[in-house]
């Protein structure tokens, strides 16, 4: 991801170092990782799981712009005997309700690691939203004895549900129209845009995710030579009739222009 640069004059000298230290740690973000290319591999849907803001916020502003096939198991867990339907496992924070305490963790889950380790062996991703999340499912990282299988995971430090909450309850927009109807993003608007595209990247990255089938597209029409642009001097159902309160509205308006008195408004005495 390329750098941003803030000017002082539109964001807080606060806003500014946080946005340094967001931008140092997406460029920790290894993309390789999603970039698997298995051929014959057939697509599959992506599994999101998480706490509903998290999954409500991927869904609108990433899955749903780029047409991809999900399943949601909000506060659920899938089975590991069915990672090998999906593409993609994305883990969110919080993983809580019915998936409350399952883990991948050394020592703890083997049976999950186990079926992790198979879905990613066969050309799947697993991406993990939050570094908290992180600790929840690996625990912490052990420097002495790394865990590969931790390794194998494309981790995004920030949520975006998370991001955007917190900037609800902080009373902060992430935009608003001027008076000439102009949309205007805040800064806060443009930390959450920019944690939408590493989103949207990452997932980009996958090669065989499914994608749901173009609707309502509409075929070029040629317009002809420029001038030459002729309209239907027909409609098809008949001329189009006027709504009875207009013609009432002009009606009024001409005897009252004729001088004939009728239409005018009457004045109580």
């Amino acid at each position: 991801m390329e750098p941003v640069f803030f000017s002082l004059g539109e964001v807080s000298a606060r806003a500014a170092a946080e946005a340094i230290r967001y931008n140092i740690a997406v460029q920790d973000v290894d993309w390789r990782k999603a970039a698997v290319d298995v051929p014959g591999m057939a697509p599959r849907p992506v599994a999101l799981m998480g706490f509903a803001t998290d999954v409500k916020a991927l869904e609108t502003d990433v899955m749903k712009s780029s047409r991809y096939v999900y399943e949601t198991y909000i506060g659920k867990w899938v089975d590991p005997a069915d990672y090998g339907r999906f593409s993609v496992l994305y883990f969110g924070e919080k993983i809580d309700g019915e998936a409350k305490g399952r883990n991948f963790k050394r020592g703890e889950s083997e049976e999950a690691r186990a079926a992790l380790t198979r879905f990613l062996d066969a050309g799947g991703v697993a991406i993990v939203g939050g570094e908290w999340c992180m600790r929840q499912l690996f625990g912490w990282p052990d420097r002495k004895n790394p865990d590969r299988l931790r390794g194998r995971v494309v981790n995004i430090p920030k949520c975006i549900g998370r991001m955007k909450a917190a900037y609800a309850k902080e009373g902060k927009s992430l935009g608003y129209a001027d008076d000439a109807g102009n949309f205007i993003v805040t800064p806060e608007g443009q930390e959450v845009q920019k944690l939408v595209d590493v989103y949207a990247k990452a997932f980009a990255q996958v090669q065989n995710i499914k994608k749901a089938a173009l609707e309502g597209v509409w075929d070029p029409t040629p317009l002809g030579e420029p001038g030459h642009l002729k309209h239907a001097v027909r409609f098809a159902g008949g001329a189009p009739r006027r709504s009875v309160a207009l013609e009432g509205r002009e009606k009024s308006r001409h005897r009252r222009a004729s001088g004939t008195g009728e239409g005018l408004p009457q004045t109580r005495r």
